[in-house]
Order: structure tokens, then sequence, then C-alpha cells
């Protein structure tokens, strides 16, 4: 069977006989459109995801390792920091407690001059350690 060829056309004087409407309604259906998705997040897109595996073996695989590697040491880091700020509150509430338990004893001694100063001293202190946490 013979090839058919496509017909010889002058396409300038083609389109320099369309009506203006027929040619915006021409550039319309020729026009190309750029589609652009948006990725964000420690995964690349599915389809640069999907490409990785064809450049290098197991590719993918190794990227999801990483980034669950990676949360888990931002996890580990946020525990860390959540177990000193357990410590630091902690260690304020004994030392403020601690000198309210001193000033009783000063009261007890009858030694009121050092008695109130302290008593005030650990009770603003723990007042101030229980209203911002």
């Amino acid at each position: 069977m013979p090839e058919k060829k496509a017909p010889n056309v002058d396409l300038v004087g083609f389109v320099e006989e369309l009506s203006d409407d027929q040619r915006l309604e021409l550039v319309n259906a020729l026009q190309i459109r750029k589609i652009e998705t948006t990725f964000s997040g420690p995964l690349p897109d599915p389809d640069s995801f999907r490409q990785y595996n064809e450049v290098l073996d197991n590719a993918a695989d190794r990227i999801l390792r990483i980034t669950e590697k990676e949360q888990q040491i931002r996890a580990d880091g946020q525990e860390g920091m959540l177990f000193n700020e357990r410590r630091r509150i902690n260690g304020a509430t004994l030392i403020g407690l601690s000198i309210i338990v001193v000033a009783g004893i000063a009261a007890w001694q009858r030694n009121i001059s050092i008695a109130v100063p302290l008593g005030l001293g650990g009770t603003i202190a723990s007042l101030i350690n229980g209203i911002w946490l």
C-alpha cells in the first residue's frame, strides 16, 4: 500500500484567510498549556520518585529509609528536649519547696527575720514555676 502524503498547504496563506474570530479559535486550539505541580516535604513527587529507580536500582527505597531515619532522629531529639524540660521543672519545684521547708524550720526556731523572706521567696518561686508551666 503506498504511503499517503500530506497535501501541500500554504499555512501562512491559510491563516491570513481566516477571520479574526477564527484565528483566535485556532490559537486557543493550538495553545500549549503548562501544568505545574509542586510537592513539599521530604519525598520527591511521584514521577521523580519513579525515575530515581530507573537511574539507580533501589534508589526509591534508599530515599524512604533516609527519610524515615531523619524523622526518627527528630523524634529522638524532641524526646530528649522533653526529658530535659521535665528535669528543669522538677528541679525548680524541689528548690522552691526546699526553701519553704527551710523557712518553716526557721519559723519553728523563732527566727522570724529569716523565715519570712525565705517563705515568701519559696512561695513566689513555686507560684512562678506553676504559672509558667
